[in-house]
């Protein structure tokens, strides 16, 4: 059987990239693996980072794309295809089509999500604002902009009435070597060709538009591409870079001020309301695989679709326990805002804890720190609450280190979702909880956030605690601090528990998934 397998992240080779080459490296056993991205990768490097076998995968390279859909011829020439990166919605057209799903995307699929979507288009007709149609990338900030990258091709549509209403387009082309050729259209009718300059410059482009019959002024941006610089993120082919859209009209400007100064997050969600394309790719796909009953859950409540639960493959065996000492460790990357490991509270907790008689004991945070300034800041806050106390911060820790740290742990700390709406926000929980799996082999034992997919990981009582409340976490802390019985039976069911979610039990449960997609209609 020939199998495709597609991740759009894979230079990233972080968690999600583990699984997906350890789900290739499982299935190349039998079978023929492409593993398909869009930027080369060293596969022997990847092996190393992340201890997998590539030996049996060839790598396939393939342009991105802006749309989804221009990527679903090349899934025809697969039995298999598994998109395994976050909010893909590839129309699949292989005979057999997986989707790998980390946390789902909320596709407009329920009657509710319907009527929403249709409330906010109606808004964002009304406000007239900017649609970023075919052609566009998703937004990128760019210091204090957002830049959206066009293909070489791109429609934006203003939504406006019979009457001419003034537009003037900012752009420019930042990573280019030259200037870039751009010729622009409206309703298609030519306006007329511009050079934009390659030094980041905004060139304003003046356009006076009314809407055809369909309700929409549509502007087509048609330029050369260039490829970004080697050793950036990401070396796309791309055109210019569309950085702001100025309608002069009351309501655009009545938009602006409540939704692009006061109430961003409503703004970014009025520019990118779901497509419909994406409730359309998903039906083409016969299995969901779910990393979590967690994810399950809000599969089942965003996207009304059964799913295959796989959870995600774990190293237990290169973590093991060492000489224990006083210490509590948490691990996972530094970062502002969305689901970010809520350092600070687990800061205070500590510091309640020395406050209140604690002696000995340490707190060590180990993670790396994502780049951008509003990142970097919140690394010092971090920083700076943990002065003045037995706290240790370990930035970009090598893998030997934190083998170490997990080794010397007594506790491990886990605190994702603290603080959150479960109902409103799941996706800022924890989704599994590798690095809580690694703790636990190397018998760290486990005192977590009691909710989402932490609950699948920790057993409550028999391989680690589960808390609701700093307070809890504080005396929960401190009772297995005080009772070496109780830490050493926890301990033990935290090494038993963590084999659950080992390489070997993943692989049982891929072959068990292929002889059942085998064995169905194609």
């Amino acid at each position: 059987m020939k199998v495709g397998i597609y991740d759009r992240w894979l230079t990233a080779l972080g968690g999600g990239e583990r699984m997906a080459l350890a789900l290739a490296e499982t299935l190349a056993a039998d079978h023929e693996v492409d593993v398909i991205a869009h930027h080369a990768v060293d596969l022997d490097q990847a092996a190393a980072k992340l201890n997998v076998d590539t030996s049996r995968l060839r790598l396939r390279c393939v342009p991105e794309r802006p749309d989804d859909d221009q990527l679903a011829p090349l899934t025809s020439a697969y039995d298999l295809f598994i998109a395994a990166s976050q909010a893909t919605f590839i129309p699949a057209c292989a005979r057999h089509n997986w989707m790998l799903v980390f946390f789902p995307y909320p596709t407009e699929l329920s009657a509710a999500a319907r009527f929403r979507r249709r409330a906010a288009l109606w808004l964002r007709r009304w406000l007239m604002v900017p649609v970023y149609a075919d052609g566009f990338y998703g937004a990128e900030r760019a210091g204090e902009q957002l830049l959206r990258w066009t293909d070489g091709r791109a429609v934006l549509k203003i939504p406006t009435s019979s009457r001419r209403v003034p537009v003037c387009l900012l752009v420019n082309a930042p990573t280019a070597s030259e200037p870039v050729r751009l010729a622009v259209r409206l309703n298609g009718q030519a306006l007329g060709t511009f050079d934009v300059p390659p030094d980041g410059q905004s060139l304003p482009i003046e356009i006076t538009v009314q809407a055809d019959r369909t309700g929409m002024a549509t502007i087509e941006l048609i330029s050369g591409t260039h490829t970004q610089p080697i050793g950036a993120r990401d070396a796309r082919s791309v055109g210019v870079a569309l950085q702001r859209v100025v309608i002069d009209d009351g309501r655009y400007r009545w938009y602006q001020r409540v939704f692009e100064q006061r109430f961003k997050y409503w703004g970014l969600r009025l520019l990118s309301i779901p497509s419909d394309r994406g409730a359309e790719a998903l039906r083409t796909y016969s299995t969901v695989l779910a990393i979590s009953r967690f994810t399950q859950t809000w599969i089942q409540t965003y996207w009304s679709r059964s799913s295959e639960l796989l959870y995600p493959p774990v190293d237990v065996a290169a973590f093991q326990p060492g000489d224990k000492q006083p210490i509590i460790l948490t691990v996972g990357r530094i970062f502002a805002g969305g689901h970010n490991k809520k350092h600070l509270p687990m800061i205070e907790t500590f510091k309640r804890l020395i406050d209140d008689g604690l002696r000995d004991w340490e707190f060590h945070i180990v993670g790396s720190v994502d780049e951008g300034a509003a990142h970097q800041a919140y690394f010092q806050q971090v920083t700076q609450a943990a002065r003045g106390y037995p706290i240790r911060l370990h930035r970009d820790a090598s893998l030997a280190e934190l083998q170490t740290l997990y080794g010397a742990a007594k506790v491990y700390w886990h605190a994702s979702g603290y603080g959150e709406d479960a109902r409103r926000d799941p996706i800022k929980f924890e989704h599994f909880g590798i690095t809580t799996v690694e703790a636990m082999a190397a018998g760290a034992v486990p005192i977590v956030l009691g909710q989402a997919g932490q609950l699948e990981v920790v057993e409550h009582e028999r391989s680690g605690l589960q808390w609701h409340t700093l307070e809890e976490l504080a005396a929960q802390t401190r009772h297995v601090i005080d009772d070496q019985a109780l830490w050493s039976r926890l301990s033990a069911g935290a090494i038993e528990r963590s084999r659950a979610f080992d390489r070997a039990a993943f692989d049982r449960r891929v072959r068990q998934l292929i002889a059942m997609t085998m064995s169905g209609p194609a």
